[in-house]
């Protein structure tokens, strides 16, 4: 099931060429799975509980968000 706020192809491959950092993790999480969910809650102002099961788990998104944002 796909929402309108995931990201195209073309946008996965232009995250993938100009930030390869973000992609060193130990996390199990799919990167971009977060990133769609990062753009679902902008988009739709749900609360980070309330993330539909679809996505990562909230607090994943959420540990994400805020190693991004600093």
């Amino acid at each position: 099931m796909g929402y309108t706020t995931d990201l195209t192809l073309r946008q996965r491959n232009f995250i993938l060429e100009k930030f390869p950092e973000i992609f060193n993790t130990k996390s199990k999480a799919d990167i971009f799975e977060i990133i769609n969910a990062l753009f679902f809650l902008i988009k739709t102002g749900c609360q980070w509980k309330l993330l539909p099961n679809d996505f990562p788990k909230w607090r994943t998104v959420y540990e994400f968000y805020c190693k991004w944002i600093l």
